[in-house]
């Protein structure tokens, strides 16, 4: 009996250690983090395309989307962020090569992202801060129009 619980015991520890991906736990799920991440402006494409394989620095920013502040349906009026002009990014993140969320970060028709469907969450200062950083850009360059 006590052979049946040793083998059990070490081909769980096998399983849980010899998966090699980084979980988290997110409302008592287990959800594998990601390791890269690709940003492209939906404003002018051509202009700004990053791909960060920091996974400190992509782990840090997708854990802040979750935790942004759920807000109801976002109307659709024009929404003016912080600058002149209404900006958007796509942000996919990838855990081992395989696409784990995909948004939409923008200023266009409401300041926020949509993470899920009907979960609609505000996008606060601090977190546009953390992705000009995470994204090696100023944020001020982040909300300019193309030159």
């Amino acid at each position: 009996m006590q052979k049946k619980l040793l083998c059990l015991f070490v081909l769980l520890a096998v399983l849980f250690v010899g998966c090699g991906s980084t979980v988290h736990a997110d409302m008592g799920l287990a959800q594998i983090l990601p390791d890269r991440l690709e940003v492209v402006s939906v404003s002018h494409p051509a202009d700004f395309h990053r791909t960060i394989t920091d996974q400190a620095s992509v782990e840090a920013l997708y854990e802040a989307l979750y935790a942004l502040p759920k807000i109801q349906p976002p109307s659709l009026r024009p929404h003016q962020g912080p600058g002149p002009v209404s900006f958007g990014y796509q942000l996919q993140f990838f855990a081992q090569q395989r696409l784990l969320k995909q948004v939409v970060l923008q200023t266009i028709s409401f300041h926020g992202l949509e993470l899920a469907p009907h979960d609609y969450r505000q996008v606060t200062d601090n977190f546009w801060s953390l992705f000009a950083q995470t994204v090696h850009e100023p944020k001020e360059k982040l909300f300019s129009p193309a030159p």
